[in-house]
Formats: structure tokens, C-alpha cells, sequence
């Protein structure tokens, strides 16, 4: 499955806070895209989600903490800081910047 983590905001220290929405998520995983998801208000059928990719990435993932300890793997449904290296962090800031209420940015 691939990895799928909703991004909330960014830390002190380069550390984002994320949501797993899917399987375990465990150090060294890569993503490669940067999506936001938003509702579509103007939506006839009511609101609806609209995804987009916002850019490509090439980020590993090389720290995880939970409750300020260090761990392998971000569990499922679980919340947690992380610190990612490679390119794509700026891409990362500047969608956080831009986000409305009711709309997510992922990592995938």
C-alpha cells in the first residue's frame, strides 16, 4: 500500500506534524507526491472533494516522535512529528501557507 500522510503544520526544528491515514508508515519510506485535497462548495450534489497534485517530491522519511520519543514507524490513524530530507519541503511550506479551513495537504 502506498504511504499516505495528511500534513497539518510545520514545527520548530524542520519537524511536520502528520496523521497516518493509512498502513504503518516506517523510516526510509519515500514520497514522491505532494496532493491537497478541498471541497468543492460550488458543487450542485453538495460538497465534494477536489484532488489535486501540487508538485512532485523526492522526500524520505528519516525521524519519527511520538509523544517526544523516538520510533520506527508511525502507526496507523496515529498522529506524529517527523523530519523529512531530500527536495520538496519548500513545496511543503508554501501549500501549508495557502491552506483554508476544510482543505489537506498529503504526502504520498
Amino acid at each position: 500500500m502506498t504511504a499516505d500522510v495528511f500534513i497539518d503544520r510545520e514545527e520548530d526544528g524542520d519537524l511536520f506534524v502528520v496523521t497516518n491515514n493509512g498502513s504503518d508508515v516506517p523510516l526510509g519510506t519515500r514520497f514522491t507526491e505532494l496532493i491537497e485535497r478541498v471541497w468543492d462548495e460550488g458543487s450542485t450534489a453538495g460538497n465534494s472533494l477536489q484532488f489535486g497534485l501540487l508538485a512532485e517530491v523526492d522526500l524520505a522519511l528519516k525521524e519519527i516522535y511520538i509523544f517526544r520519543r523516538s520510533v520506527e514507524a508511525i502507526p496507523k490513524g496515529w498522529s506524529a512529528a517527523i523530519r523529512l530530507e531530500g527536495t520538496g519541503s519548500d513545496a511543503i511550506r508554501a501549500a501549508l501557507t495557502g491552506k483554508r479551513k476544510g482543505d489537506y495537504v498529503h504526502l504520498r
